[in-house]
């Protein structure tokens, strides 16, 4: 029996550095902007909105959806990246609405740490609606959109992203200051993103 102990060691001892390994270059390319940093990425994510503050009546619009979209690196801690979303928007009266939007985003890393990283970012973008969104606005509006959150690289290629982020959905007056509502909506957006 001791001898089987003995004889099984070396294998346990060499299968150890191999993890320590993968572990490691999962932390390098984190703090240097290797792989799980600095590369190209596709980024899957869901979210929910809430409308926060400049009411246009009771009750809140809702906004929950998800999107797709590939980030670039730019230049060293700086990046950009273009987002398809899709939502579904409850809205104050019947019928609610399906909106889809295309978002230019700009996107700063604040931090590098070994198991965290901050991010900053915001863009510019516009949405087309089934309905008016919100009520007596527009089917088409601009969007503004900015947040924040954190990223933890998971895998060597996979990083899980989390974050807060700002809706501002507008028309900017493309109709008259009378049909100019906006929906200023806050909420929390979940993802992962995929190097390649």
């Amino acid at each position: 029996m001791l001898a089987l102990c003995l004889a099984s060691l070396p294998a346990a001892a060499a299968a150890q550095p191999d993890r320590q390994v993968a572990q490691q270059a999962v932390r390098e390319d984190a703090e240097t902007g290797g792989i799980a940093g600095n590369s190209p990425a596709l980024e899957l994510t869901g979210s929910f909105l809430v409308e926060a503050w400049d009411l246009n009546g009771t009750p809140r619009d809702r906004l929950a959806g998800g999107s797709i979209g590939v980030s670039l690196p730019i230049h060293e801690r700086w990046g950009g990246a273009i987002e398809l979303f899709g939502a579904h928007v409850v809205r104050q009266t019947p019928p609610d609405a399906a909106l889809v939007g295309l978002v230019a985003m700009v996107r700063k890393r604040l931090t590098n740490g070994h198991h965290w990283s901050l991010v900053v970012e915001g863009g510019l973008g516009a949405s087309y609606a089934s309905v008016e969104v919100p009520d007596r606005g527009t089917r088409f509006n601009y969007l503004l959109e900015a947040g924040a959150g954190l990223t933890r690289p998971v895998a060597r290629r996979t990083s899980l992203l989390l974050k807060v982020r700002l809706m501002h959905v507008s028309n900017n007056s493309l109709k008259g200051p009378d049909h100019n509502p906006d929906i200023q909506a806050l909420g929390a957006q979940a993802g992962v993103a995929v190097r390649f």
